[in-house]
Formats: C-alpha cells, structure tokens, sequence
C-alpha cells in the first residue's frame, strides 16, 4: 500500500518482547537494521537506544533520530565511535552509554599503536580522489582493499575534472587499474550534481562516509549531500 511504512516481521515481533521504549522508524531512517535486533531481546527496561554522530574526547553526541543530546561512557571500557548504537541510561540528570551493541561493520586502519577504529556500521564509502594534483591511482588501489577488508561496499569519486589535465586519459586508466565491480562517478566541479549521480548510495538509513586527501572535495560534497 503506498504511503505507508513496512516494518519487518522481526522488528514487529521485537517490539512485544523488549522493556525499552522504541521508534522503529525513526531509527531505521538513520540506520537501524535486522542486524541489531537479537542484541535488543535482553536490554534492561529504562534504557534508549541511539546512535553516535560525534565523538569529543569523553563526551558522545547521540541521536535517537528525533533529538541530539550528549552522553559519557558508565564504565571504563573501549569507546564508542561515531556510527555506533548504543543503549543509553540516565542518571543523575546525565546521559550515560552502558552498551555498545556489536556492529555489523567496523572501518579500521592500522596505525604504529596498532588497530585504530574510524567508524562503524557504514553500508558505503566515497572514496574521492582529484584528477588534478591528487591523482594517484595505488593510493586509490590501497582505499578499496581497506574498505572492502572492513566489509564496506567502496564507490570511487573522482574531483576537479574540470581543472585537471587529460582527466579522460586519467580515468581510462583508473578503470583499468580498479576492480570491474567499483563504481565509478565523476563529479564537475567537485559536489555539483552530486546528490543525483550519487543517488544509488543515498537510500534512506544508508550510512556513507568520505575518505580522501586533504583538499581533494570531501567538504565541499557532504554540503551538497546535506
């Protein structure tokens, strides 16, 4: 029936067996997926699901997909990141992180100091690289296999074609270079027609994120995509 939302068998079922207070929809159009729902059958009553968009050292930004508010971690453990779904308390007039439930993707890189978690739960990542300066095809090589290794769908995003030189040549070869089954999209000038060239990745509760170089566009598009 068009104009109404469907909500899965499994979520329907859910929401007569957990004691937390829950709005299906709304945390589905910010990300909420099957994936989570059997981590949800045990939570204690009192608690609020939502999901982490910020991180400043120990306080989180959250969203339950009606309001933002800010929260710290109830015990010393392993911090959330941003994308994360937790399950939240209060107490003391303060919001307070007391679950983390386990992601169904985590983008990561290593570091000296070992595994250095970026985020979690992200479904695609835009992968932006300039045809100017920027251009250099094994960086690109290397942003797939860290996607891909995470579990993370990669799209290519390509920047500044109307500044750089031979870019018809450049992404010839791109395309020789990278797995058939990457997409390929090229923005001119950087974020302009973005929304509709993008739009098979902008699905509702479809979580993206923007990795590049500095100054190759990633402000500039999260404008237009926002």
């Amino acid at each position: 029936m068009r104009g109404r939302l469907r909500t899965p068998v499994a979520l329907i079922e859910l929401e007569k067996l957990v004691m937390i207070d829950i709005d299906f929809p709304a945390l589905q159009g910010i990300g909420f997926k099957q994936h989570f729902v059997s981590q949800l059958a045990s939570s204690p009553p009192g608690q609020r699901l939502a999901r982490v968009t910020a991180v400043q050292r120990d306080w989180m930004t959250l969203t339950d997909g009606h309001t933002r508010f800010s929260a710290r971690h109830l015990r010393s453990s392993e911090p959330a990141v941003v994308g994360d779904w937790v399950l939240v308390t209060d107490s003391g007039g303060e919001h307070w992180i007391a679950t983390i439930l386990e992601p169904f993707t985590r983008l990561a890189r290593r570091t000296p100091a070992g595994r250095q978690v970026l985020a979690s739960n992200v479904d695609t990542a835009l992968l932006l690289m300039g045809l100017d300066k920027d251009f250099n095809p094994r960086r690109m090589e290397r942003y797939i296999a860290l996607v891909r290794a995470c579990g993370v769908a990669p799209v290519m995003v390509l920047t500044k074609e109307d500044i750089g030189a031979d870019a018809a040549d450049k992404i010839a070869r791109l395309r020789q270079r990278i797995p058939a089954d990457v997409p390929v999209v090229a923005l001119h000038p950087a974020g302009q027609g973005g929304g509709g060239m993008l739009a098979p990745w902008l699905g509702a509760g479809e979580t993206l994120v923007l990795l590049g170089s500095s100054g190759v566009g990633k402000s500039t598009l999260t404008n237009a995509l926002t």
